[in-house]
């Protein structure tokens, strides 16, 4: 085994320049990210990070905010009513899903085989996504005409 390195065969690219397209690419695949990386930062995480300094300040309707640091939250945990709605909260969460599932369940088993009305339930099921699908494909039939649409 020899320490050379062997010369790159006619028609490779060149190996200093592989790092530069790499460098490259990867702006490129992050332009491509860039909205909707934009879209987060803007209506998720700025909210989020705003939310949290907020809590820390005593903030009245008219005047400045005042630094309190976790004093809200020593408010909160002391605070009857609080804990009320996060018992009711809690319990409401539970008792709707769990509801909700049993419904949605029964009536998927209800049009899955082939009962008595079967056809019926499915009809009263589908009827609205059917209906709405059949009226925007309707709509952008009559925008998009050639002769008469909106588009045209």
């Amino acid at each position: 085994m020899s320490d050379q390195i062997a010369a790159p065969a006619r028609g490779a690219p060149n190996a200093r320049l592989r790092p530069r397209r790499k460098r490259r690419r990867d702006w490129k695949g992050l332009l491509y990210v860039a909205p909707a990386l934009a879209l987060v930062l803007v209506f998720f995480l700025l909210p989020l990070c705003m939310t949290a300094w907020m809590s820390l300040h005593n903030w009245p309707l008219l005047g400045l905010p005042r630094w309190i640091g976790f004093g809200n939250y020593k408010a909160l945990w002391n605070d009857r009513n609080f804990w009320n709605a996060l018992d009711f909260t809690m319990r409401y969460t539970i008792a709707a899903t769990i509801g909700l599932l049993a419904l949605g369940l029964s009536l998927a088993l209800l049009v899955e085989k082939d009962r008595p009305f079967s056809g019926i339930y499915r009809t009263a099921f589908f009827m609205p996504v059917v209906i709405g699908f059949a009226s925007a494909s309707l709509l952008w039939s009559w925008l998009s005409n050639v002769d008469t649409g909106l588009f045209s």
